[in-house]
């Protein structure tokens, strides 16, 4: 039987206000220019002293199942471009190596990888990357009625959707891909690598 007794952060106990405060920061840095990055980047900055909490990094294995929940939650349909298409799991990456997001969300999503497999196990007896198709999405299933689990999967969701929209020097989007399907114009200007999120702040001089 798979487990519910998950530990889920206070800041996503409230799942609808952390996508509203995440739509906000995918606004900015994808839309709005540097300009309008300013004033989220400053207010959510990390008061945490420990530098090696604020980066955190994916195996290779726990990207390869971040991929496959990724996937499931953004197929390849035929409609428009899928999970690995967006290059989803290397936006996750991205997000995850911001030193500015709360430790507990980060360690949040990395456990929730770890749970996955683990209700793999429980369920099938094998790890989550040797399930089929079929399987696979049967687990992802029973996760989602799980307290721990909609939240993950709905977390995870975020980042999928914000890979398809984020400007593409985040990780996602190649090629303008997700923009190019939505038919979008992005706002102006676009972030060059010194002014984009993560390295404006010690471009001038604010960190």
């Amino acid at each position: 039987m798979i487990t519910s007794n998950k530990y889920i952060p206070k800041s996503l106990q409230e799942i609808d206000k952390w996508q509203l405060s995440r739509r906000v920061f995918i606004k900015n840095i994808a839309f709005l220019g540097l300009i309008s990055q300013i004033p989220f980047a400053t207010s959510c900055l990390n008061s945490s002293n420990n530098e090696d909490e604020k980066y955190l990094t994916l195996s290779d294995e726990e990207i390869e199942i971040a991929l496959k929940v990724q996937q499931i939650l953004l197929p390849n349909d035929g409609i428009g471009p899928d999970a690995k298409k967006i290059n989803a799991d290397t936006y996750l990456a991205w997000v995850l190596s911001d030193k500015n997001m709360d430790i507990e969300d980060k360690n949040f999503i990395i456990n929730g990888i770890t749970w996955v497999n683990e209700a793999s196990n429980k369920e099938f007896s094998m790890d989550f990357l040797k399930l089929d198709s079929h399987k696979s999405k049967l687990l992802i299933a029973k996760i989602s009625n799980l307290d721990w689990g909609e939240t993950w999967l709905s977390v995870m969701l975020t980042f999928v959707i914000e890979a398809l929209l984020s400007d593409p020097i985040y990780g996602g989007n190649p090629d303008k891909i997700g923009w190019l399907w939505l038919q979008h114009t992005a706002g102006s200007p676009n972030p060059t690598k010194d002014l984009a999120y993560g390295n404006f702040l010690k471009t001038v001089g604010a960190e």
